[in-house]
């Protein structure tokens, strides 16, 4: 039993430092955007299997448009934020209550990327202070991922263009932890080695249907 899955962006960071001009145009999809794909050999959990990133710039720009919205937005928030902070007026804050409004501002998956201090309140002072920015090695690491998708095989014989369509043709991206067609959807790390299923799903979460 073969399969095709797909791995976590920020579980294979290293395949994502391949420049987009050792990319090649494998086809264009329903909806005019062109598909691009490297193939390489790579690990998953320490068995070798035939690897494919993709990058599709019409996904580039539907990531990149709502994360720039959404980090102007926070940072619009933290600044109005730290305004009130320095302001004389209102009540008196300790840190705790600051890293409290700070947790509704920046979210979740921004921790990472939008940084921030708090400076205790000086003397005489009833507020602390603030100062944010932007982890550019954070963000740039984050960009790396977007419109792009890291398959891999067992397939060793496949072209890299029929494995990249045989994964988007079941529409897995957009339909998740769906049956389809009978093949299974697993949304864990399982290999088949030996004919025994070996699960490892603290070292490598992954999306894959059996062919």
């Amino acid at each position: 039993m073969s399969f095709v899955g797909a791995a976590k962006a920020n579980q294979t960071e290293e395949l994502l430092d391949v420049p987009l001009s050792k990319y090649e145009c494998l086809y264009k999809n329903s909806k005019g955007n062109k598909i691009f794909g490297y193939g390489i050999k790579h690990q998953f959990c320490g068995t070798e299997y035939t690897t494919v990133i993709t990058y599709n710039e019409g996904t580039y720009k539907l990531q990149k448009s709502p994360y720039e919205t959404n980090k102007s937005r926070i940072i619009d928030s933290l600044e109005e934020f730290r305004k009130r902070l320095e302001s004389s007026k209102g009540k008196e804050r300790n840190r705790s209550s600051v890293e409290h409004d700070l947790a509704g501002i920046i979210l979740k998956k921004y921790s990472s990327i939008i940084k921030y201090e708090i400076i205790d309140a000086l003397e005489g002072k009833k507020k602390p202070q603030l100062k944010f920015w932007i982890d550019e090695e954070n963000e740039k690491k984050c960009e790396r991922t977007f419109g792009k998708n890291i398959l891999f095989t067992d397939k060793h014989k496949w072209q890299t263009k029929e494995i990249v369509k045989t994964y988007s043709s079941k529409n897995l991206v957009e339909d998740d932890f769906k049956l389809l067609n009978d093949h299974l959807l697993v949304p864990t790390c399982l290999f088949l080695q030996d004919r025994y299923i070996i699960t490892r799903m603290k070292t490598l979460e992954f999306m894959c249907f059996w062919l």
